[in-house]
């Protein structure tokens, strides 16, 4: 009988076992993102949850086989239940408990850890190229784990030394030593150490995740009750976007005939109705997955029982809710019980010696352990509670370190990483809950069960007094100091190992019962806020994960290299920004995050500080800020999978770095810089991982190229030809704010539009290359003259046009260039900025950080080799090194009287100290960008002219020019930002849409310029076509 009955204890065990596997199965398949399984993650993961509940659920087995040697109603032991058969039970429980304990050290400190490590060292390209050999990757992996190794034996070591160390002095520590520490059982309380030490560690977690599912789950059940159906939702779906289709062919019907085309508020209405019908279209395709379509006859069968139970949902959150609120009154009388009546308080962690104040979860566990398996399947329910209650708790909070978000945990959106640590977490939290429910929830329950002994004088020391009249009966208690009890009483074995832990080692007990009353506290907070919460219904969250699933959209990054900051990507000086927020509104990245965000895009923003990506993402919807550094392969690889396309608004030196990740991670890439040698390197790779990487598409170059391929395009096809194009873009401050000796400010960096000032200039001339070293490009700029008499600009060439006869595919082209706008005066200053020395990189001793900062003038001095800093010297040193001719003006003593009383504002003969930065150039930049900085009422100007010299088929000749002048808005984005922004945000639209193609691109034909064109003409960015001659 006995033998039965302790088999039929352990098959039901089997059984529950086998059920976790299925759970531990399904929780991992639902919560993991279905693009990223891994079959090593997945596996270990499943294994680690089944036996971490397996280990929480074996206390209700112990229970059973330590009560099943005992009548309840007699208050005796069976007849079959001798000593030797008791003690049999309890070692062979004994046995599984460490095993899995030990096991669930090894999988939270080592399996798991190791598995994380072997997932990230995974590289695809390497892989698949035979340079990451499993060997290698196992060695990568094995050689981060080797720190977990390390301190899993430093527990343990110190669990095994630590309790005896207390009357030891003088002892010998020899082999004799180590011979009675063994005998002493000092192995096991090193594993108790350990186990201590990782039951505290989960409960500080659990207080707060545990604590906070455990009042979110019961409510997210009864609010998402009333979740809209799919059948419902397809019908609302489909006749919105009807109606949304029609408003539209009603709009653009009723200006088809304008000239104008859309009003300014037609045309928002449209815009507004094109990202509406993008929602709906989404939402559409969400019914249709949520109906079952396309999915195979399981998924079906299991979305219609889903819907059969769905008004179950209701009732069985208003069960969790009582089942919640009866587990947080017993933990709270509990502990009440404890902190009054332990019997020895701190000294052994509060352990209870009986239950004097009546425990309503634990009344009935304890009933319903006489009838098998009824309290198994109360206590399964009760743990699963936990457990997943743990698992909404860091759905909802992320996993954190202190405020940072580290990864996200969500129903199908899940990392692998995000997963192992998901699941560190949940062993460590399993552990509390252990400790919760057999030391606060059910303590009596816990330990011994419903066993009962009968107080009544023993005849001889091994009687059993008969019990049948109840008279005597007593629950069997730590406390119960009769023979009786010591006779029949067996306590069980997992609660006995954790009172020896609480014993042995009580700071640990004292926190883990003091952090019960946390637990309680979040409990209650979470619990209240959570009633008066709006309801979010489930078709809204459904289409928030499609958005996040669908289009993840932009990582922006930078990294800290030659002074690179997002500082130096904008033009905007971090230390000149104004306070009211404005001073974002020069950001690139702005215009295209804004875009990105009405489009429904959801958008994470990286920089090299969290607080940039912060303010950068200051009142943008869908926005989410993080922390990169982009020289971090690892973490850059970590975010870069987690979107579809990267927008890389680096400087364009770190774009490899970027691309290579995207090569690797298989995910689009956006940037507005040109293409590189070292990008250009990469177009096989590119080709072969079959994802689209996007050039050159911002202002210049983006709208120049547009503008420029429709004409070209144009004349050819009407077999006409292109003699010449010259094509220069200026980005200026508007008239009314260019009051300074340059006419210019700056929305870059001061170092990068001084250092541009250095580099050669090729272009073709007359058929013929000409080339004008750096030095000598001021030398050949020259009055522009356009069609719009109220500017007066000078043109000078930039860098290498020859490469754009090939490029723009106009080989009959005589002349092609490409050059910069500045306002008349500008190169004559420039000139002699850099004949003073001021171009120079070469590094100071007198620039350096360490040093005093100098007055300017002694700094000009010491850089002009002047022999004193008055004024008078210093302007005859610059007369020896600098020659004020000008070809414009034969009047030269003007020319040298308006140069110097540039040099005087920017304060080169001032008293001003210096912000010194180790070379001339640097130096020379931070003054320019604190005097030359836009202020908050000033705006900018984009000038960009294309001047075609045309032949037609006929041989008639026609001079055209395209022609784009925007002006920034003081209250909202400059010119420039937008420019460059907007046509940066529609590219990445169209790569989401598939519409550009895969490769390495630029805009160079008219089969990608046409579409991005159109876009941006819908937002009002259009380039205006003349005939001039």
């Amino acid at each position: 009988m006995a033998l039965i009955q302790s088999t039929l204890i352990w098959v039901v065990y089997a059984v529950v076992v086998a059920l976790l596997v299925a759970v531990a199965s399904i929780f991992v398949y639902l919560y993991q993102a279905p693009r990223e399984r891994s079959a090593t993650v997945s596996i270990v993961c499943i294994f680690t949850i089944t036996a971490l509940l397996a280990t929480v659920l074996l206390l209700p087995v112990d229970v059973a086989l330590v009560s099943s040697t005992t009548s309840s109603k007699l208050g005796r032991r069976k007849e079959w239940a001798s000593d030797a058969h008791v003690a049999n039970i309890v070692y062979t429980l004994k046995i599984v408990y460490y095993t899995l304990y030990s096991l669930d050290a090894v999988l939270c400190l080592i399996v798991v850890p190791f598995t994380y490590f072997w997932y990230e060292e995974y590289d695809e390209v390497a892989a698949e190229e035979g340079s990451q050999t499993i060997g290698s990757r196992l060695w990568g992996a094995l050689k981060y784990t080797l720190a977990f190794i390390a301190l899993v034996v430093i527990l343990f070591l110190v669990g095994f030394f630590v309790p005896v160390a207390r009357d030891r002095s003088g002892a010998h520590f020899g082999l004799e030593y180590f011979k009675r520490i063994l005998e002493e059982n000092h192995p096991e309380r090193a594993l108790t150490f350990a186990l201590g030490l990782l039951i505290t560690i989960g409960t500080l977690i659990y207080i707060l995740y545990t604590a906070a599912g455990f009042a979110l789950l019961p409510v997210a059940f009864i609010k998402s009750a009333p979740a809209i159906s799919a059948p419902t939702l397809t019908a609302n779906t489909a006749s919105a976007l009807e109606q949304n289709r029609e408003r539209q062919r009603q709009l653009e019907g009723r200006n088809a005939g304008s000239p104008e085309g859309l009003s300014s508020k037609d045309r928002r209405e449209l815009d507004a109705l094109v990202r509406e019908e993008r929602t709906l279209v989404r939402r559409e395709r969400l019914a249709a997955e949520a109906s079952g379509e396309h999915s195979n006859w399981l998924v079906k069968t299991w979305m219609k029982i889903e819907a059969a139970f769905r008004p179950l949902k209701l009732l069985g959150g208003f069960v969790l809710m009582i089942v919640a609120i009866l587990v947080w009154v017993s933990m709270l009388l509990t502990g009440i019980d404890k902190a009054k009546n332990s019997v020895c308080k701190t000294h052994c962690g509060y352990i209870l010696g009986h239950v004097n104040i009546l425990n309503p979860m634990n009344w009935i566990l304890v009933k319903a352990a006489k009838v098998f398996p009824i309290d198994n399947v109360i206590f399964l329910i009760l743990v699963l509670f936990f457990f997943f209650s743990s698992v909404v708790g860091m759905a909802s909070l992320g996993i954190r370190f202190l405020w940072l978000r580290l990864f996200q945990i969500r129903n199908g959106h899940t990392s692998p990483q995000a997963l192992l640590m998901g699941t560190v977490m949940l062993t460590l939290m399993a552990l509390a809950i252990n400790y919760a429910i057999a030391n606060m929830v059910a303590p009596q329950y816990a330990h011994y069960g419903p066993q009962t002994y009968c107080d009544k004088p023993l005849r001889h020391p091994t009687d059993q007094p008969d019990c049948s009249e109840h008279k005597k009966l007593r629950p069997c208690s730590e406390t119960a100091d009769s023979d009786a009890a010591r006779n029949v009483c067996t306590a069980s074995v997992g609660s006995t190992f954790l009172d020896t832990i609480t014993v042995n080692f009580s700071f640990f007990g004292v926190v883990d019962f003091w952090a019960q009353f946390v637990f309680l506290a979040v409990y209650l907070i979470v619990f209240v806020v959570s009633l008066f919460r709006v309801p979010k219904l489930d078709e809204f969250q459904a289409e928030a994960d499609a958005e996040e699933e669908e289009e993840e959209g932009l990582l922006a990054s930078t990294g800290r290299r030659f002074g690179a900051t997002w500082q130096d990507i904008t033009g905007r000086s971090k230390n000149y920004g104004t306070g009211n927020g404005q001073g974002a509104r020069r950001f690139v990245v702005k215009p295209t995050l804004t875009l990105l965000s009405e489009a429904g895009v959801e958008v994470t923003v990286a920089c090299r500080t969290l607080e940039s990506a912060k303010q950068i993402c200051e009142a943008v919807g869908n926005a989410n800020p993080i922390s990169l550094d982009v020289q971090d392969e690892a973490a850059l690889d970590a975010e870069v999978e987690k979107v579809d396309v990267v927008i890389s608004l680096i400087p364009y030196t770190y774009h490899p770095l970027v691309i290579k990740s995207a090569i690797r991670k298989k995910v689009h890439v956006v940037t507005t810089s040109y293409i590189s040698p070292a990008i250009a390197e990469l177009e096989k790779e590119i080709q072969d991982a079959g994802i689209t990487v996007m050039n050159e598409i911002g202002l210049d170059p983006g709208i120049d190229h547009l503008g420029a391929i429709k004409i070209i395009d144009e004349v050819h096809k009407a077999s006409g030809k292109i003699l010449s194009f010259k094509s220069f873009c200026g980005g200026l401050p508007a008239p009314e704010a260019s009051a300074n000796p340059l006419g210019y400010k700056f929305s870059w960096s001061a170092r990068g539009m001084l250092l541009a000032l250095s580099n050669t200039a090729r272009f073709y001339q007359d058929g013929k290359i000409k080339e004008v070293p750096g030095p000598e490009l001021m030398s050949v700029a020259q009055p522009y003259e356009t069609e719009h008499r109220g500017y007066a600009f000078v043109a000078y060439p930039n860098r290498d046009s020859t490469p754009f006869r090939e490029k723009y595919q106009i080989p009959e082209a005589q002349t092609i260039i490409r050059g910069t706008l500045r306002y008349a005066g500008f190169p004559q200053v420039i000139r002699c900025i850099v004949d003073m020395g001021f171009l120079s990189q070469d590094t100071q001793d007198f620039l350096q950080h360490s040093s005093t900062p100098l007055p300017w003038k002694e700094a000009t001095a010491k850089i002009l080799n002047a022999t004193s800093s008055s004024e008078q010297d210093l302007i005859q040193a610059i007369d020896s090194k600098h020659s004020f001719a000008d070809t414009d003006k034969k009047d030269r003593t003007a020319e040298k009287k308006r140069i110097i009383a540039g040099l005087r504002w920017i304060g080169l003969f001032s008293d001003d100290l210096i912000t010194p930065r180790s070379t001339p150039l640097d130096t020379l930049c931070a003054t320019l960008e604190k005097k030359m900085a836009y202020e908050d009422d000033e705006r900018d100007l984009v000038f960009l002219q294309h001047r075609f010299e045309i032949e037609h088929q006929d041989g008639k000749r026609e001079t055209r020019t395209s022609t784009l002048v925007d002006y920034g808005d003081p209250k909202g984005y400059s010119a420039m930002a937008k420019l460059v922004g907007i046509p940066c945000g529609v590219a990445v639209l169209q790569v989401l849409d598939g519409k550009l193609g895969k490769g390495l691109l630029a805009p160079y034909r008219p089969e990608i310029c046409d579409p991005l064109r159109a876009e941006l003409e819908k937002r009002g960015i259009t380039m205006k076509e003349e005939t001039v001659a």
